[in-house]
């Protein structure tokens, strides 16, 4: 397993926090599941520029099976740091509904 960490607003940390306890999924595992539907989408992630105060780390262990798909998905797309590739999913995560975030949660 891969080590990641990435600083965020608060507000996404309180977001991933009210999805976990309603998925009933460990931490751990609905990042991976955020992170594993945006590379099994495999489209362009839009480039978050937000104003938000980044003022939280979200530290996880990512799979080991979305390792190599991970990085792959990095080069693809010229993304020059792992944070910034992950805050833009987890931004991309946050605009869906509330809905669509449990749907992803509990079908990945």
């Amino acid at each position: 397993m891969k080590k990641v960490k990435v600083l965020v607003p608060s507000t996404v940390v309180n977001i991933l926090n009210q999805d976990r306890t309603i998925s009933e999924k460990s931490m751990n595992r609905v990042l991976n599941s955020i992170v594993e539907y945006n590379l099994k989408e495999n489209k362009t992630l839009d480039k978050y520029e937000k104003n938000e105060k980044i003022d939280s780390q979200i530290q996880f262990y990512l799979y080991d099976y979305l390792v190599d798909e991970y990085f792959n998905y990095l080069r693809k797309n010229d993304y020059s740091n792992e944070s910034d590739f992950l805050r833009d999913v987890f931004y991309e995560y946050m605009d869906k509904s509330r809905d669509e975030r449990i749907n992803i949660l509990k079908n990945i």
